[in-house]
């Protein structure tokens, strides 16, 4: 080879050394700081795992604390029975209806008793439908339908006075003092375990 190509040879390596140099130095500085202070990067942080807390999932926000996300209680999705007032005073559960119902008339809305003075799913008679605001004329069509006697007892109950559902339970067998009558306690015992069987004793108001 001649000296020319010898040179050119050299010079072509040089300049891959100092290509290859300069790239070596740039990321060694893009590591440090000025003061000599080496910059140490976090590692990947894994997936957060959701953990449970009594009101409802734990999610970890941008600060890395828990928070806990509102979750509806039982209490607050309960539904209201028809009719009922959405005032918290007057709210039931809707068991004490299916309770009633069960124990008037074992679930049958059409049927007949005491010689056919009470009629329908709550065994309801005139007088009842009309103290509690139904009108007499239409009894005899709508005392088979649950939601228009619902909404007499409902009437019945606020107009007596009665705020527990022992009280609407001993009112409703026993007229607009059966709250106090002794002989309506067992009419109540058999609706509590009506309830109980149905909604819980949680759900039971004493």
């Amino acid at each position: 080879m001649t000296r020319g190509v010898w040179l050119l040879i050299i010079f072509g390596v040089i300049l891959i050394l100092a290509l290859w140099l300069g790239i070596v130095c740039a990321k060694v500085n893009a590591d440090y700081v000025p003061g000599g202070s080496m910059i140490v990067r976090p590692p990947a942080q894994p997936p957060t795992a959701t953990a449970v807390g009594p009101a409802g999932p734990l999610i970890e926000n941008q600060t890395g604390r828990a928070a806990e996300t509102e979750v509806p209680s039982a209490a607050s999705a309960r539904r209201l029975p028809r009719g009922a007032d959405a005032k918290p005073a007057q709210a039931r559960p809707v068991c004490l209806f299916d309770a009633l119902r069960q124990v008037e008339s074992a679930g049958n809305d059409y049927a007949v008793g005491d010689g056919g003075r009470s009629k329908g799913p709550y065994q309801c008679g005139r007088a009842a439908w009309a103290d509690g605001g139904g009108n007499p004329a239409d009894y005899d069509r709508l005392v088979w339908n649950r939601a228009a006697c619902e909404r007499v007892m409902v009437g019945y109950w606020k107009r007596y006075g009665c705020e527990t559902d022992e009280q609407r339970a001993r009112c409703w067998n026993g007229g607009p003092r059966g709250a106090e009558k002794k002989a309506t306690l067992k009419y109540w015992q058999r609706v509590n375990v009506e309830i109980v069987g149905q909604c819980g004793p949680e759900e039971c108001v004493k």
